[in-house]
């Protein structure tokens, strides 16, 4: 229940950058076509929606310390 849940939260983060990324992103393009700001929020809404994730090693993921799995393993430590 915990990965799962690790998993929804970190999905959620992730499409909340996205969404942040599509506020800057009609910032800057306010005079394009509003076609492509269809497209922008069809982004938004499949990473929100479809439960895919592709595994890189460019992630923003990548600078957020694993505190999840060291608290796990202390509590581990404490049980034995």
């Amino acid at each position: 229940m915990k990965e799962f849940t690790l998993t929804v939260l970190n999905m959620s983060i992730s499409g909340a950058i996205v969404i942040l990324a599509i506020l800057l992103a009609r910032l800057i393009l306010k005079k394009a076509p509003k076609k492509w700001s269809y497209l922008l929020w069809g982004a938004a809404a499949f990473r929100l929606c479809c439960p895919v994730s592709i595994k890189s090693a460019i992630s923003l993921f990548n600078f957020v310390p694993k505190a999840a799995n060291t608290a796990e393993n202390a509590s581990n430590t404490f049980r034995a």
